[in-house]
């Protein structure tokens, strides 16, 4: 699998394309159990979500997305949700000294990684201006959850505490909010 700072334009339009692939697959249906977090019906406007759509759980072949994987967090929710946690974690959105960039061999070009996603997605014009508040949410959302994981004692996510993942949340956090005239053009372009 690629890490986030070897893969091409081409690849991120893929991710795009599988996501939304995968949401319009989804929509309609509606399962009684299996959540991880987030409310258990589905509501209008609302999709099964992966959770956790990053470089980590997507497998690429031949350049191309071709699987997402790690369901373990599933949940309900606008299906803006995934697309912002993607635009999260492949951008990335994380300022510019973040250690997430160490082994990028250059700081990303974050609107042209965001634009092929959001248009491998087919995101229509009306809903792109909600891209950027949703990334900042969705980070935001996710501390939240770390959270709730540390204080139930999981060892995966207290392990995680103790290396800094607050600080970098809240560091990603940061970032995103002053990302959010990029990540609005760039969504729109």
């Amino acid at each position: 699998m690629p890490s986030a700072g070897e893969g091409g334009l081409g690849e991120l339009a893929s991710v795009g394309e599988l996501l939304r692939s995968f949401h319009d697959r989804v929509a309609g249906f509606a399962p009684e159990t299996g959540f991880e977090e987030g409310p258990q019906a589905v509501a209008a406007g609302q999709v099964v979500c992966h959770g956790d759509v990053a470089p980590r759980n997507t497998v690429f072949r031949d350049g191309r997305a071709t699987a997402f994987i790690d369901w373990d967090g599933i949940f309900v929710s606008a299906p803006m949700w995934d697309l912002a946690h993607a635009v999260w974690q492949f951008a990335p959105v994380c300022d510019d000294a973040d250690p997430w960039l160490g082994d990028w061999p250059s700081t990303p070009d974050r609107s042209a990684r965001i634009a092929a996603l959001v248009g491998g997605y087919r995101l229509s014009a009306d809903r792109a201006h909600g891209l950027a508040d949703m990334v900042v949410e969705v980070i935001a959302g996710c501390r939240r959850s770390v959270v709730c994981k540390i204080a139930a004692g999981i060892p995966a996510f207290v392990q995680m505490e103790r290396e800094g993942i607050l600080a970098a949340l809240d560091s990603q956090h940061r970032a995103a909010e002053q990302h959010r005239t990029l990540v609005a053009q760039a969504a729109a372009a």
